[in-house]
């Protein structure tokens, strides 16, 4: 059922969904600091982010509600359904900085200079869809340079999307890869049922047939099960969103969807994609915000 686009918090999602892909990514006087300008790749230098600002996947700073904090940025707040993270660079004595983020929460980005540091403040994301940030910067600095997550705030609710296997198997290396993975993105045949899809399985088949096919899923590659659609067997997965019974051609298409910053994935979507085309998905075939996607709220 398509949701009322009034409704703040869908709204707010959504817009801030493609703030983060477009107007932050090429506004070049954003913030209250004076203008500052994308420092593009191969500038400048880099900084890795490497996990700071987390501890077994929990925020170790959550500021949420009357406590959320910008950082001095001006970049605004969003609103709690979408969450956020405030990524800080010390750097001082920089002249310009860029975030390297996926592609899903704004790809590369303009930092504001706030004092002796360059900040930025993005929609939220597990830590685990981090790795590969990065930051660059140019000046000559003086100190420890250091890029971290400050603090932030999990979403209190996340939106409901499935993007087909079909989907991931025809653009997958088009961009969409690249904004739940970042850049490089990995391979779909370098990651393995067993350690990606699967991990969601909460009943596995093991007797019979279906568990020798089951024991042959465990060395297929997510490309290797998405190029055979009727791989079989069905088992029970559970992505977040309570149990659901589907095939491992499916299960992939499922767990994708589940990668994509501030959305989850819906069971209830599948088929909608047959009955209403480009309104399931959050992303189109490059990987950027899709302006068609209908999404649904999932407690």
């Amino acid at each position: 059922m398509k949701l009322n686009w009034n409704s703040i918090a869908v709204v707010g999602a959504i817009a801030l969904f493609g703030a983060a892909c477009s107007d932050i990514a090429t506004n070049p006087t954003r913030g209250p600091g004076a203008p500052s300008f994308l420092v593009g790749p191969g500038e400048g230098t880099k900084v890795d982010y490497t996990g700071q600002g987390f501890t077994n996947g929990a925020l170790n700073n959550a500021r949420c509600d009357n406590n959320t904090d910008d950082g001095g940025t001006g970049l605004g707040f969003p609103p709690a359904s979408q969450g956020y993270l405030l990524w800080v660079l010390t750097a001082n004595g920089a002249t310009d900085a860029s975030l390297y983020l996926p592609t899903a929460l704004g790809g590369q980005v303009q930092m504001v200079q706030v004092g002796g540091t360059w900040k930025y403040m993005s929609p939220y994301a597990d830590v685990g869809a981090l790795s590969g940030v990065f930051a660059r910067y140019t000046g000559d600095v003086r100190g420890k340079v250091q890029l971290v997550v400050s603090h932030g705030c999990r979403p209190t609710r996340a939106f409901g999307a499935w993007c087909s296997p079909g989907f991931w198997r025809n653009n997958y290396g088009d961009g969409a890869g690249v904004a739940i993975f970042g850049s490089p993105a990995p391979s779909l045949s370098s990651l393995l049922f067993s350690s990606t899809a699967a991990t969601a399985a909460t009943v596995f088949p093991t007797s019979g047939l279906a568990g020798t096919q089951w024991t042959t899923l465990q060395s297929m590659s997510l490309a290797d099960v998405l190029a055979a659609p009727s791989t079989k067997p069905s088992a029970t997965y559970n992505f977040g969103t309570g149990a659901v019974i589907l095939t491992p051609f499916n299960a992939v298409g499922a767990y994708l969807t589940n990668q994509i910053p501030g959305f989850v994935f819906d069971p209830a979507r599948i088929g909608q994609e047959s009955e209403a085309p480009g309104t399931t998905c959050p992303l189109n075939a490059h990987g950027q915000p899709n302006p068609d996607f209908i999404p649904t709220a999932v407690p």
